[in-house]
């Protein structure tokens, strides 16, 4: 079930299968601004996405992003070894800030460009 105004704030009106693509397809950016907010572990991310979004994304998919994110240089990671149990932390880097600006530039551009376009006949 995707969340709605009495479960944690967010409201949308389109299909489930839609919402979730669209959370799906902006996957990358989301996990990048959650680490920009503070340093966290895969764990928290899956949690965060969840509690924000209502998707639930397998561990293996967020683990994937992370490990690409890494090798790309838009996050480095440094293991917690002071917490209960040891946890790998993910920390953006200053190429991963530029990676956000420049998704939502063009994320920017493409709702501009959508907005253009009429609505040709109100669905009822």
């Amino acid at each position: 079930m995707i969340p709605d105004k009495d479960n944690i704030g967010v409201t949308h009106k389109c299909p489930d299968v839609v919402y979730k693509e669209l959370v799906n397809s902006l996957l990358d950016l989301i996990v990048l601004r959650l680490i920009d907010r503070e340093p966290k572990h895969g764990y928290q991310i899956i949690k965060d996405i969840h509690e924000k979004f209502g998707v639930y994304f397998r561990a293996t998919l967020i683990y994937h992003i992370l490990a690409n994110f890494e090798h790309n240089g838009f996050v480095h990671s440094k293991w917690d070894l002071a917490a209960r149990r040891q946890r790998k932390k993910f920390i953006i880097t200053y190429k991963g800030k530029l990676m956000i600006e420049s998704f939502e530039s063009e994320l920017n551009i493409i709702c501009r460009a959508l907005n253009d376009f009429e609505i040709s006949t109100p669905i009822s």
